[in-house]
């Protein structure tokens, strides 16, 4: 399998990367010196070019503050610019795999939501990530969408995810406090990424949910990290009101997949995380 993938830096890129150097994929991964994903003529023509088995689409505008304070640039990035790919991945014939979020749920389910539970966007984020996930199960063949929640592990651009951010905040002594009341499935994004090289070998297209098992609050997750890096300092219990953005959060939003075989537990990916990337979580704390 050839894979071409755009956005080789960021969580799921690192991860992917990373699982195809051991399971023997070869990847090709332009960064923005060689393609700039906002230019269609630069992307479409990689894409025919290089012809790859799998195109991978990992590059957003990410967060819901950024979205909503540029509202034009997030359905480029996830839904103008997903249709310059999938059209360019089906005209060669390659499959094509959308990335997307949680965030297309509106978070008031008590229950996971799984592939057949009906999105609803509250901002724009979220609004144009549906639109990109409506775009590549109606118009590609071979499209796959896979939906990723919270996520923890190493990044190459140095970017920090939510995870990340406590992790060097424990390290450096210090007591945040984290929302009691959001439930995520957080998830290690080797894990995440394995999932997806596993799905696509199967050659299945369709929606996917790709994620550790179990759910917990943030709270609870940021409790065991101190916990699994030896600390001992309290851990505030919020509100996720406290933090408030530009648009609506949803507030509960784990996930489970009817279409593939559970993840590991959470706890145990978020203990081979910490195990694995402790120096370099260390590193940054200093």
């Amino acid at each position: 399998m050839h894979i071409l993938l755009f956005g080789g830096t960021g969580c799921v890129g690192t991860a992917l990367d990373d699982v195809c150097t051991q399971a023997g994929v070869r990847l090709t991964a332009p960064g923005r010196a060689q393609v700039d994903v906002t230019n269609q003529r630069q992307l479409q023509d990689c894409v025919r070019d290089t012809r790859a088995d799998v195109v991978i689409d990992c590059t957003a505008l990410v967060g819901i503050n950024p979205c909503e304070q540029h509202p034009d640039t997030a359905f480029l990035m996830h839904a103008v610019k997903t249709h310059w790919l999938l059209t360019a991945s089906r005209d060669v014939g390659s499959a094509f795999v959308f990335t997307s979020s949680h965030a297309v749920f509106d978070g008031c389910s008590d229950q996971p939501y799984d592939e057949t539970s009906p999105p609803l966007a509250t901002s724009a984020y979220a609004a144009s990530k549906l639109a990109g996930e409506q775009m590549t199960l109606a118009l590609h063949p071979q499209g796959y969408v896979v939906r990723f929640p919270t996520l923890f592990g190493r990044r190459r651009n140095q970017a920090l995810g939510f995870v990340d951010k406590m992790a060097v905040m424990l390290l450096q002594g210090k007591s945040p406090t984290v929302a009691a009341d959001k439930i995520d499935s957080p998830t290690y994004a080797l894990d995440a990424a394995g999932a997806l090289l596993e799905t696509l070998g199967q050659g299945m297209p369709g929606l996917y949910h790709l994620c550790n098992a179990g759910q917990t609050s943030y709270h609870g997750l940021i409790c065991r990290l101190r916990d699994r890096l030896g600390l001992s300092q309290e851990i505030g219990a919020g509100k996720d009101a406290d933090f408030p953005a530009l648009a609506p959060k949803p507030l509960r939003t784990a996930m489970v997949s009817l279409r593939r075989p559970p993840l590991r537990r959470w706890e145990d990916a978020l203990d081979d995380w910490i195990a694995t990337d402790r120096t370099a979580l260390q590193e940054l704390a200093r």
